[in-house]
């Protein structure tokens, strides 16, 4: 952790130290210390207000600490910034994940992930992300509404 926030305190503008993000909210995370990481992600909202990274990966953190509504928020938050591409397929799953914790349905979110999904160059597919979106949903969509 102190290498890293070493190499991001030394970064020439927010956009430099913003690459060590997600290597310190791992590492955080990893140490037991995900409040570090929380303020970390939380400012650099603030700090880059158009760029989808830092609320992403603050829903992933409030998600690992139990917060799931917040970790929604900030999904959300996320997803209004991005455009179509194959970042937005993990950010949904993220998304889907979320919705799953909190105990609501989920397969609109898988919907639409899987339709992104085949919008995208097979260059970009990732085709067991694709089977395994497609295997969760066939067994939502199978089960009663009740138990989504």
């Amino acid at each position: 952790a102190a290498v890293l926030e070493s190499a991001a305190a030394k970064a020439p503008d927010v956009a430099t130290a913003a690459t060590f993000d997600a290597h310190r909210a791992e590492t955080y995370l990893y140490l037991g210390e995900p409040a570090k990481a929380e303020t970390l992600l939380a400012a650099r909202e603030k700090e880059m207000p158009g760029d989808y990274n830092p609320p992403a990966r603050l829903a992933r953190v409030l998600l690992e600490q139990k917060r799931a509504p917040e970790a929604e928020a900030a999904v959300n938050r996320a997803l209004a910034l991005m455009t179509q591409g194959p970042r937005k397929v993990g950010i949904l799953g993220l998304k889907a994940r979320i919705l799953e914790a909190q105990g609501k349905d989920k397969a609109p979110v898988l919907r639409e992930q899987l339709a992104l999904i085949k919008t995208l160059p097979s260059t970009q597919r990732n085709p067991e992300t694709q089977a395994k979106v497609e295997k969760e949903l066939a067994a939502l969509e199978a089960a009663p509404r009740a138990q989504r």
